[in-house]
C-alpha cells in the first residue's frame, strides 16, 4: 500500500476512519500526527495538595538548590516573591 494520504486529508477524517487509514500516512506525517496533532485530553485527578508553611519553605529551598546547580540562580540570590508559586 502506498503512502497516499496527506496529513491535511487525514485530519479531516472521522476518528474511526483515522484508525483504519493511519497506515496510509508517510512516516513523517505519522510523526507529525503523534507529536503535534493527536494531543490527548487531560484532566486533573485527585485533590489539590495543601502544604504547610514549613513544607513550602523546604520546597523553595530545594528549587533554589536546583536553579543554582544549573546556573540559573547565583549563590546568595533567591527566587523573587512575585515569581514564586504558592
Amino acid at each position: 500500500m502506498s503512502n497516499s494520504l496527506t496529513i491535511k486529508e487525514f485530519i479531516e477524517l472521522s476518528d474511526d476512519e483515522k484508525r483504519k487509514r493511519y497506515i496510509e500516512l508517510s512516516d513523517y506525517d505519522k510523526f507529525l500526527w503523534r507529536t503535534q496533532y493527536d494531543i490527548p485530553i487531560g484532566k486533573t485527578t485527585g485533590k489539590k495538595v495543601e502544604y504547610t508553611p514549613e513544607e513550602k519553605a523546604k520546597n523553595r529551598e530545594r528549587m533554589e538548590e536546583v536553579l543554582r546547580y544549573f546556573g540559573e540562580l547565583k549563590e546568595g540570590e533567591h527566587i523573587p516573591e512575585e515569581n514564586w508559586l504558592d
